[in-house]
């Protein structure tokens, strides 16, 4: 009995590490995905803030971007690509 009950909780503790690892890994490609800084605009006051998802999320592809244009107008693009995990981030 203790030898099944102790493969159990090995198991148990190797999904629970692995799945750590994927939301660690997921977050971090998030976050390196995500611009530095957002460019300082005259007229606009920029901000974002990185949430990254709950338990059991995966990354998304959720993006945005801020693009000074040579007019001296600028161009904000957000956008959302349907899926999630790794596939959809990229």
């Amino acid at each position: 009995m203790l030898s099944a009950l102790s493969a159990q909780v090995t198991r148990a503790l190797r999904r629970g590490l692995a799945y750590q690892r994927q939301h660690l890994t997921a977050e971090q490609l998030q976050r390196s995905l995500m611009p530095r800084s957002l460019p300082d605009l005259d007229g606009l006051r920029l901000g974002s803030h990185y949430r990254s998802g709950a338990l059991n999320t995966e990354v998304g592809g959720d993006w945005y971007d801020v693009v000074p244009l040579p007019d001296g107008s600028t161009a904000i693009a957000v956008g959302d690509v349907m899926g999630k995990g790794t596939g959809a981030a990229c």
